[in-house]
């Protein structure tokens, strides 16, 4: 098995292309496990759960996706907004 968080969520990605949706949900189940902050395994696992008709779960997944790409945002517009905030301290301290 790999050890690697990133090659698990691709095997995983690889085999639901594949269609074979119970190695696809192990390795997928198994990346999330390690890295619960990686958005893509819950896009795909949303997928997964989706074709297999579990309404629930796809949900869950879709929703957890959505809860992580948002934050990534959130995290680029505080980041541009501290880079600003920089900026505009360095034009007062040379008044």
């Amino acid at each position: 098995l790999p050890k690697c968080v990133s090659a698990k969520a691709d095997l995983g990605a690889i085999y639901l292309a594949a269609n074979l949706p119970k190695k696809s949900e192990r390795y997928l189940l198994e990346a999330a496990a390690d890295d619960p902050g990686g958005s893509s395994v819950f896009f795909h696992l949303a997928q997964l759960y989706k074709r297999k008709n579990e309404a629930k779960k796809a949900v869950a997944a879709l929703e957890r996706f959505i809860e992580l790409e948002g934050a990534k945002k959130e995290g680029t517009r505080l980041e541009d907004a501290l880079k600003h905030a920089r900026a505009d301290h360095k034009l007062l301290m040379q008044l």
